[in-house]
């Protein structure tokens, strides 16, 4: 299991995930402008499985130390 109270730099692993899912849907919203004006809808899938996946992990419960 990914330790998401586990530093990486200056931040922990769960403030990551947060930034890496604010990007995940800032492409899927551009996926979702793609596919209204008739593009390709590969963006909006990307952004939509990063946004599920970031999400799943940064639902673990963090570890209580007691």
């Amino acid at each position: 299991m990914i330790d998401m109270d586990r530093k990486l730099g200056r931040w922990r692993l769960r403030v990551w995930g947060l930034v890496i899912n604010l990007v995940a849907n800032a492409i899927a919203l551009f996926g979702i402008v793609a596919v209204v004006e008739g593009g390709s809808p590969a963006l909006l899938i990307i952004g939509a499985t990063l946004t599920v996946v970031c999400v799943a992990a940064l639902a673990i419960p963090p570890r209580s130390d007691s």
